[in-house]
């Protein structure tokens, strides 16, 4: 248990280094983002003692990560794409530092959160005005969402992945200042998921080819230039993965079949095969809603996919395709990575459960395109979206 204390120190330490370092671009106090991090470590308990009681893909992880296990002896055997990725990354704590199950937990944990703050920061920089839904000021409100909590609190790819998107979106932001930053989360989301960061790469050559706001010409062509020469190895190592022969439509169509049926058998399984695209995405965004909640967690998460569905309606007007027309870089680049990546999750989310956390990924930029969307209606018309 001395690890999990150190694991806990550090963690704590560590976030106040950071608030310190970002104090002049927070919009909020610092007891508020202290809140989130209670809230985290909080959530991080309940899935702790769920693992204890049920099957975790962390206590795999955690026993997989061990020297000698079936991928191999020393740290480079463990060096590899996906979720022996995160195997790596744990490796040299486990085997280095001696540090224990929960210590692991603590530490990728913190992961998490930092994927958190670092959403927060990109999201209060490239918006102006203080909304609120239901009289709580929506960005603080979004700190506190359970779904985008539990599921980056374990050792896995979740808070990984989380921190990867945060470091990128913020870094993109002020590319000429944040570049390093830019580039860790762009490794850690290849490493973990790299048709994700085909995505986010090809959501932001069209973002740059398509709007001049909020970017200068050199950063656009620099942006450019770096995605166009990524992509190449990107998408190979992704066809690699996913043992696609070529980039044929009936090559993906195949993949996402075979792993929609394969994440079907489970209590929590959905049969997608036979829905449109439509439904796919439906399911993937909004479900369950109270009616198809498979246990009480499902309600819990039924209450926040009613919050997502809210916004969405509002979202569904003329108003909102002209505010996409005019807007910035960094609204398109998030349009489109939010609804590539949603529309690929979907192929393959078979699984209810899999699609709750899977889309904890995305969600942040669904929930920064409607602030700044209630951002241009308030300046432009001086209509009020989020409180409505």
């Amino acid at each position: 248990m001395l690890s999990a204390l150190i694991v806990i120190i550090f963690s704590t330490l560590g976030t106040a280094w950071f608030l310190n370092a970002k104090a002049k671009e927070l919009r909020h106090p610092k007891s508020v983002l202290w809140g989130a991090y209670a809230f985290h470590y909080l959530l991080f308990a309940v899935y702790y003692i769920n693992s204890l009681y049920n099957n975790s893909d962390s206590r795999r992880y955690y026993r997989d990560s061990f020297s000698g296990s079936y991928i191999g002896d020393s740290w480079e055997d463990f060096y590899g794409i996906g979720s022996v990725f995160i195997k790596f990354m744990a490796f040299p704590f486990v085997n280095g530092l001696g540090f224990s199950y929960e210590a692991m937990m603590l530490l990728f944990s913190f992961f998490g959160f930092l994927g958190i703050l670092y959403f927060y920061l990109f999201m209060v920089d490239k918006t102006t005005f203080r909304h609120r839904f239901l009289g709580v000021d929506f960005v603080v409100l979004l700190l506190f969402l359970p779904n985008m909590h539990f599921w980056t609190v374990s050792l896995g790819k979740g808070g990984v992945i989380l921190m990867g998107l945060g470091m990128v979106f913020y870094g993109l932001s002020d590319i000429g200042r944040r570049l390093i930053t830019t580039a860790i989360g762009g490794l850690l989301i290849f490493h973990v998921r790299p048709h994700i960061l085909l995505v986010v790469l090809l959501g932001a050559v069209v973002a740059s080819l398509t709007s001049s706001k909020g970017i200068k010409t050199w950063q656009k062509t620099l942006i450019v230039l770096v995605a166009i020469a990524a992509l190449v190895p990107v998408a190979g190592t992704f066809l690699d993965l996913a043992e696609i022969d070529d980039a044929s439509a009936d090559g993906f169509t195949d993949f996402s079949d075979t792993r929609g049926q394969s994440l079907t058998k489970a209590d929590s399984g959905v049969d997608i095969a036979n829905y449109n695209q439509f439904m796919k995405l439906f399911t993937f965004w909004f479900r369950p809603l109270f009616v198809d909640s498979p246990n009480a967690m499902g309600l819990l998460v039924s209450v926040e996919n009613v919050f997502y569905l809210i916004l969405f309606w509002k979202c569904l007007s003329m108003s909102f395709v002209r505010f996409v027309l005019q807007s910035s870089w960094a609204v398109k680049i998030s349009l489109v990575t939010f609804f590539g990546i949603s529309f690929a999750l979907a192929q393959i989310s078979g699984n209810m459960g899999i699609a709750i956390r899977q889309k904890s990924q995305v969600m942040y930029l669904f929930l920064f395109i409607v602030l700044a969307y209630a951002d241009y209606a308030y300046r432009t018309r001086g209509k009020v979206i989020i409180g409505e």
